[in-house]
């Protein structure tokens, strides 16, 4: 599937969900302002106020059952392929690094692509890119959930420096210990036997 392909299924997705929540077709009329502002677009008499957003998520995943899978000849190009695909759902890959059993992503993502969807996206056609690459790696999958976490501004330099360094932090702690920390740091709730399949 195309990356236009898939930016045009979650934006019909995005507005099917608008008018599944009753959402009403406003009619235009409300109080202008003498000039529109930059980003403001003008219908009519009324002007309309622009969208403005700058969502950065950090996000984590591993592989199925935290498989070794993703190798010095696979890493590189499944990096660049992930990447591809951000850009094909609007989004800005800022950072993607990982070691053999997990990735993490650091990344701009529009405010009309839920997260879920967008990690729907990014693991089926990077799993389907991988079996059909590397055909003798059959059993390459990723686990069914994520972890995701907002990031400010001020810690996008220090976040992406984290995943950078990703290499050099394996070398004294695995994914499981990780995710735990990732999770405590955030001060988000869990229940350790579920977190893993």
């Amino acid at each position: 599937m195309t990356p236009g392909r898939i930016a045009g299924r979650l934006v019909r997705r995005a507005a099917a969900a608008a008018r599944s929540r009753g959402r009403k077709p406003t009619d235009g009329r409300r109080k202008s302002r003498a000039e529109p502002r930059s980003g403001d677009t003008k219908t009519g008499e009324a002007i309309v106020a622009g969208t403005y957003t700058k969502l950065y998520y950090h996000i984590v995943f591993s592989t199925k059952n935290r498989r070794p899978f993703i190798n010095t000849d696979i890493e590189e190009r499944l990096h660049k392929y992930i990447s591809g695909i951000i850009r094909g759902i609007d989004g800005t890959s800022i950072e993607i690094n990982g070691a053999a059993d997990h990735v993490h992503i650091l990344t701009i993502l529009p405010p009309k692509v839920d997260v879920s969807d967008a990690l729907r996206e990014i693991k089926a056609n990077s799993s389907k890119w991988v079996h059909e690459t590397w055909p003798d790696v059959s059993k390459f999958g990723w686990q069914d959930g994520f972890a995701a976490f907002t990031v400010s501004k001020s810690q996008v330099e220090p976040v992406r420096q984290y995943i950078r360094e990703q290499k050099i932090h394996h070398q004294q702690s695995d994914y499981k210990q990780e995710l735990i920390g990732l999770l405590d740091k955030h001060e988000i709730e869990y229940d350790e036997s579920y977190i893993w399949d």
